[in-house]
């Protein structure tokens, strides 16, 4: 929340954006931290709702608020997660001017690029996936929330097998429905993303449910007057939700597993991309491996067992393992040798600034308090091209080059 107020507030108040926080938390901490905003900008207004109520029960309830009380011209809902640049929103505000009906704000990596849709069936086919984010659709409240049977879509769409994505059901019942009709694409890659302190969803347990079943529900209670429905679905998860990846990820997490798989088979497969092989290989290959696998990448794949095969000769004929470096590649290959079982004596680093005494529990030290070992020296290079180019000749001079192991090492 903290941040979310430390990087946007400034930019939505100089463009004259008013921000409603509404908080269904249990405490009252939240309240707490937007009050404060609130003394510094008269822009921020509060609003307590039910923590009960299901994520999207408040979404739909805000739509059908300000759809009846028509006080902004337009609605953007968002999880205060989305983070959006100030040259983004300068240019969401420049285009709201030509009068949209909708604008998705994409900042994905896909191959739409910014463009006007006059065609809800078109729309739809290309962007009822990314739709699926809070914080990706911007309404126009006069066209999109004006004169809404919410009754009759909150009994279509807010059951269990579908509430996950009213919103959605919402926005293509209405956009079908228009006479005329406008939107705008705009692409905007790295300008939206989401925080790094975002948590997982409520819903992180049942991923594979929701993805799997009430996405396809959604899809198909959509009026007849969308075609490829399955496709539209589909882009879902090539796009987003079932790269190789995010399957990592759920496999990390738990919620990927071999019952998953077997019972979401087909789904799966026209979502991914993937054949079930390739998914097997993504439950059970190494994460590297299991990429190159799914990407049918063979030769990065081969590449890439060739230089663990290497590691692991490297390893059994040094009994004295140190790796150099103390940053993001030094610290899978510190975790490779812990799972493996091989001792680890601790990590070289150049210089003591800025570097910890202990990481994962061994010592960081300097290449001048290395010292003489007890045994045969082995030092794993975990460190970028430009500083291991950069070690190479100090390493050299000191006879220990042919000690090291690095990654363009090559067979004997």
């Amino acid at each position: 929340v903290e941040e979310f107020f430390k990087q946007c507030a400034v930019h939505f108040h100089s463009l004259g954006i008013d921000i409603y926080y509404y908080d269904s938390s249990e405490t009252e901490e939240t309240r707490l931290i937007v009050e404060d905003w609130m003394v510094r900008y008269t822009h921020i207004h509060y609003i307590r709702i039910p923590s009960t109520w299901h994520a999207n029960r408040k979404v739909m309830s805000i739509f059908e608020q300000y759809g009846l009380e028509q006080t902004y011209d337009y609605l953007w809902v968002s999880g205060d997660a989305i983070r959006c640049s100030e040259s983004v929103m300068r240019q969401v505000v420049s285009a709201l001017e030509r009068r949209y009906d909708m604008m998705i704000v994409n900042g994905m990596d896909c191959p739409i690029g910014t463009r006007e849709y006059t065609d809800a069936n078109e729309l739809f086919q290309d962007c009822a996936w990314y739709t699926t984010l809070f914080g990706g659709v911007i309404l126009n409240v006069h066209t999109m929330l004006a004169k809404v049977p919410w009754r009759k879509l909150q009994e279509k769409y807010e059951i269990p097998e579908r509430i996950n994505y009213s919103h959605v059901g919402l926005y293509f019942e209405v956009l079908c429905r228009l006479h005329e009709f406008r939107a705008f694409h705009l692409a905007v890659g790295g300008g939206l993303r989401t925080s790094a302190l975002k948590e997982k969803g409520g819903w992180y347990r049942e991923t594979f449910q929701v993805l799997c079943e009430y996405w396809p529900s959604t899809i198909n209670a959509l009026p007849q007057y969308y075609t490829n429905k399955i496709r539209a679905m589909n882009k879902l998860g090539y796009y987003s939700c079932f790269t190789p990846s995010a399957f990592l990820s759920y496999r990390k997490g738990n919620v990927y597993n071999l019952s998953i798989l077997l019972k979401y088979r087909k789904t799966l497969e026209g979502m991914s991309g993937f054949d079930f092989i390739q998914l097997l290989g993504l439950l059970y290959l190494k994460p590297r491996p299991a990429v190159f696998f799914a990407n049918r990448d063979f030769t990065g794949y081969v590449k890439e067992l060739r230089k663990e095969w290497l590691l692991r000769i490297f390893c059994r004929a040094h009994s004295v393992l140190y790796i150099y470096g103390a940053g993001i590649r030094a610290v899978p290959y510190a975790r490779y040798l812990q799972a493996k079982g091989i001792k680890l004596q601790g990590f070289i680093v150049t210089a003591k600034d800025g570097n910890p005494d202990l990481l994962l529990e061994c010592p960081v030290i300097t290449l001048a308090e290395l010292g003489k070992p007890c045994g045969k020296l082995g030092i794993i290079m975990g460190l970028s091209r430009k500083n291991l180019d950069a070690v190479e000749p100090v390493l050299k001079k000191l006879n220990m080059w042919q000690n090291t192991y690095h990654e363009d090492l090559k067979f004997f």
